[in-house]
C-alpha cells in the first residue's frame, strides 16, 4: 500500500532550510523513501520579480502566495506521489499555508480561507508533520547573515520575532516540533534528520 507523508520545514529567517530539505532528501532516500521538495513559494515569486510593492498590498501579496502554494502542494502531494513507482514518499514543504498567518493580521488571513473556502482546521490538517527550525539570530545572532537569500531583508530582531509568531500559528498541530539552533550547524541538521525518522518509524508500527 503506498504511503505519502506530508512534512512542512518552516521557521524564522535564516534557519537553515534551505539545507536543511537537501539533508532530508540525502537522508531518507538512503532509508528507502522517495522524495519530493518544494521550494519556498514566496522566495520563488519575489525573485522572479514579484516583491510586494508588486502586488499592491500585504494583504494581494499574501494571497497570491497562499494560491501558488496551494497549488504547488496540490499538484505535487496527489498527482505527482501518486504517478511513482515508490511505495514509500515523503513530500518535504518549505513552508505552507500556514505561515502565511504569520504575516497578516487575523482578520486578512481569515478573507483568504474564507477566498479558498477553508477553515484554519483544514489548512493546519493538510499536513502529517510540522519541524519548526529555530533561526540562527535566536543565541547564534553572529551567524545571522542576509547573503544566501535574496529575498530575505529581516534583521535580526525582525527575524526572532517572525520566528515567534511561526509557532504561534503552528502550535495547534498534532506533531509540532521545534528544532533549536546548535553552534554546530550539523548539529542541528542531525537533530531534524533524527525527529523526522521518530515521526517515519512511529507511524510505520
Amino acid at each position: 500500500m503506498k504511503q505519502i507523508y506530508k512534512l512542512v520545514i518552516t521557521g524564522g529567517p535564516c534557519a537553515g532550510k534551505t539545507t536543511g530539505l537537501g539533508k532530508i532528501k540525502e537522508e531518507m532516500e538512503k532509508e528507502g523513501y522517495k522524495v519530493i521538495l518544494i521550494p519556498e513559494t514566496a522566495t520563488i515569486l519575489i525573485s522572479s520579480g514579484g516583491d510586494l510593492p508588486s502586488f499592491g498590498s500585504r494583504l494581494n501579496f499574501q494571497r497570491n502566495i497562499f494560491a501558488m502554494q496551494r497549488l504547488l502542494e496540490d499538484f505535487y502531494s496527489t498527482q505527482v506521489a501518486n504517478t511513482l513507482p515508490q511505495e514509500k514518499v515523503i513530500v518535504v514543504f518549505d513552508r505552507s499555508l500556514i505561515d502565511n498567518r504569520a504575516f497578516l493580521t487575523q482578520e486578512d488571513y481569515d478573507i483568504i480561507l474564507k477566498e479558498n473556502n477553508l477553515s484554519f482546521d483544514d489548512v493546519l490538517n493538510r499536513y502529517d508533520a510540522i519541524f519548526h527550525l529555530h533561526t540562527t539570530a535566536k543565541g547564534f545572532a553572529e551567524f545571522y547573515t542576509l547573503e544566501n537569500n535574496k529575498a530575505r531583508t529581516e534583521g535580526v530582531d525582525e527575524a526572532i520575532a517572525q520566528d515567534d509568531r511561526l509557532i504561534e500559528c503552528y502550535k495547534g498541530h498534532d506533531y509540532f516540533r521545534m528544532i533549536e539552533s546548535k553552534i554546530n550547524f550539523n548539529d542541528k541538521l542531525n537533530h531534524l534528520i533524527d525527529e523526522i525518522k521518530i515521526f517515519l518509524n512511529r507511524n510505520n508500527d
